[in-house]
């Protein structure tokens, strides 16, 4: 009797550290969890992939993976003919069942891999590229454009955040319009829950009854984070703001530089930024330690992403999912068709600019503890992936009766 093929997920990724992608991160820890082998190839080193090391057993790294070129006795083959051999020899070794891939500039190299396996392909959408959008452009969004194009219509199905971001991205791609689109939030593992923590109070020496507003995330223009600080003079006393970045102000120049120029035009003791960024392990604790969250999106008009694929931000951002996850009231502004559910589920306030942050903060810090609960039980409903991560996983790998 033939035995059935054990699962073997492959994951192809764009991005050097998936840590950064709360859904991506967390669905590789579920299968781990599983016990379910999970091959992993990343453009970085394969030690920042996850930013906590992986059981060895079941989670296989590799990087580099645009630069690779045949070495020692492979220099007789093309790059091509390299990496069609590499996979064959991995999945002899290891029964590869299927491959997920991360947008589309992971597409030509997951093709590459696949070419002489015919592995069931599932193209996971964290963006929504749009061809009227890129008349303009020349640079990777376009080239990410021309790999869906190429290669879309023969992926088996997709992975999105939303219903919305569904409709949007089939009507996009209309070779996608019959095949399945699993749903995903891009949140991390776990229900909601709220637990007050002191993090900023010890770390900042601030009094014990200060008020602490969140901004965390990459430090752009298109998140307005300068003029979220300058808000800060008109808000209540009492209230301070805390940039929790993806960068280091240890590391990275620059970003020093713009915290020290921006403290210098902001008031006094009102506004911090976390040193380094946290680990998906760390930042419960930094939530926990906060009173609100923030997020504004807005147009670079350099970033193509930063148009029509944000004001479809629905529940794709991680920032404001793992605010709500950890009981945050969140004050959001009105670009993007997240400030909907937003509003409609009374977790927080919708604005139209920075500077109607302090308004906003005076008519919710009367009720902080109801915009907690209330977006608690949103999350849980609407948001949580625990049971979802279980359904994605059975049917890209065709689990049946675990």
């Amino acid at each position: 009797m033939k035995t059935a093929r054990k699962p073997h997920l492959v994951l192809v990724s764009p991005f050097p550290d998936l840590s950064g992608i709360p859904s991506v991160y967390a669905f590789v820890r579920h299968l781990e969890s599983r016990r379910i082998p999970v091959t992993i190839f990343v453009p970085g080193a394969p030690e920042q992939a996850l930013g906590k090391a992986a059981d060895p057993e079941r989670i296989r790294i590799f990087g580099q993976y645009p630069n690779w070129h045949p070495h020692g006795a492979w220099r007789l083959f093309s790059t091509e003919q390299y990496i069609r051999l590499f996979a064959w020899r991995q999945q002899i070794r290891n029964g590869w069942t299927a491959m997920v891939v991360l947008n589309g500039l992971g597409l030509g190299n997951a093709q590459l891999l696949n070419r002489s396996l015919g592995l069931p392909v599932w193209y996971w959408s964290l963006e929504i590229l749009f061809d009227d959008e890129l008349a303009q452009d020349s640079g990777p969004f376009r080239r990410w454009r021309q790999f869906e194009k190429k290669h879309l219509a023969a992926c088996a199905g997709g992975i999105i955040q939303d219903r919305n971001k569904a409709d949007a991205f089939r009507k996009e791609n209309p070779e996608f319009a019959e095949k399945p689109m699993l749903l995903l939030p891009n949140s991390m593992a776990g229900g909601a829950r709220r637990e007050k923590k002191r993090l900023f109070h010890d770390q900042f020496n601030l009094p014990n009854q200060t008020r602490v507003a969140l901004y965390t995330g990459s430090f752009s223009a298109s998140n307005l984070v300068d003029d979220i600080a300058l808000s800060v003079k008109s808000w209540p006393e009492g209230w301070v703001l805390v940039v929790h970045s993806r960068h280091s102000l240890k590391g990275d120049g620059n970003f020093l530089l713009a915290t020290r120029l921006l403290q210098k035009v902001c008031p006094p003791g009102r506004v911090f930024f976390s040193p380094a960024p946290a680990t998906p392990e760390e930042l419960p604790a930094i939530l926990d330690s906060a009173d609100l969250g923030l997020a504004f999106y807005g147009v670079d008009e350099s970033l193509v992403l930063s148009r029509r694929s944000n004001r479809l931000m629905g529940h794709s951002s991680g920032k404001v999912n793992s605010y709500v996850q950890a009981g945050l009231p969140v004050i959001v502004n009105d670009y993007t068709n997240m400030s909907e559910w937003v509003a409609s589920s009374g977790c927080g306030k919708v604005v139209q600019r920075p500077d109607q942050i302090g308004a906003a903060i005076r008519e919710m810090e009367g009720d902080l503890e109801g915009y907690s609960r209330r977006g608690i039980d949103f999350f849980n409903e609407h948001l949580r992936i625990d049971d979802r991560m279980k359904d994605v996983a059975d049917r890209i790998l065709e689990i049946r009766g675990e």
